[in-house]
């Protein structure tokens, strides 16, 4: 099986999320022994699509991330800046905030309804959305309530419908999703400690929680999703001999691909099998 790398972003493959979506996916492939208008479709989506959306979140949750340090910094260097013998404060802000979370949602939600199309590859079950909790129904009577793919959907309903919901809220302020709110740094005058909060958001009438912190969770729960789910997928299929799979530790992982999942064949059941 051969594949061609085609360059989509300006990351190679030490960076984690291009590794784990471009050299460990064709690794995963190579001892399954798929049809190679599979294969192509599996790399296509895996390559074209969920990478450079993760990607973009993650560019910008860096940048925002970034920001918020950098301002940090200079507030601790610099002090509190105020005009018109004090009685006025500075309030520095992170440039662009709303744009970019707009963004990030909205290749946070394509990552979830492109990764749907894995069903569609292997399966022939086309999902054109990013409502897992309609995926979940599917794959509770395609397998069982109690299988390992079902389980792990359920598992992650919570964060999925987040996503889906702050994103509808962006695109239809007021629907079924209701609003996101977005606030930049405010300043919180304390007499005591009068100080600056990181950017926060909320959904109605939920708790607001820092911008920067919970987009960070977020890539690494989409990413994770999604190999988790692909690797799940694969322990589905029938192989000529047994695969075990299994997680590299994080300080194993080689620095110009830190892949973290892999395959190789199961010798131990391989002589059982051998042997019966």
């Amino acid at each position: 099986m051969g594949f061609t790398l085609h360059k989509v972003s300006d990351y190679g493959t030490s960076n984690y999320i291009v590794a784990r979506t471009s050299i460990q996916i064709i690794e995963l492939l190579q001892p399954i022994q798929l049809e190679k208008e599979k294969d192509e479709r599996i790399c296509e989506l895996f390559f074209m699509k969920i990478q450079p959306r993760l990607i973009r979140c993650y560019e910008i949750s860096n940048k925002i991330k970034s920001d918020i340090e950098k301002i940090d910094s200079d507030l601790k260097e610099k002090g509190i800046k105020t005009q018109s013998a004090g009685r006025v404060v500075e309030v520095p802000h992170v440039m662009q905030l709303n744009e970019d979370v707009e963004t990030y949602l909205y290749n946070a939600k394509s990552v979830l309804r492109d990764l749907a199309g894995l069903f569609d590859i292997f399966f022939d079950k086309k999902f054109d959305h990013s409502r897992y909790n309609d995926i979940l129904k599917w794959a509770r009577k395609y397998f069982s309530k109690e299988h390992p793919i079902s389980k792990f959907i359920e598992a992650n309903q919570p964060w999925l419908k987040d996503i889906v919901q702050r994103r509808n809220a962006v695109e239809h302020p007021g629907g079924y999703s209701g609003h996101l709110y977005i606030k930049n740094i405010q300043f919180v005058d304390d007499k005591e400690n009068p100080h600056f909060v990181p950017p926060t958001w909320n959904l109605n009438e939920n708790q607001a929680t820092p911008i920067h912190n919970d987009l960070q969770v977020i890539l690494r729960n989409l990413l994770e999703f999604s190999e988790i789910l692909f690797v799940l997928i694969l322990q589905t299929l029938e192989s000529p001999f047994p695969l075990r799979f299994y997680e590299i530790p994080e300080e194993e992982r080689k620095e110009e691909a830190p892949v973290r999942f892999g395959v190789t064949i199961d010798i131990e059941n391989f002589k059982i099998k051998k042997e019966t």
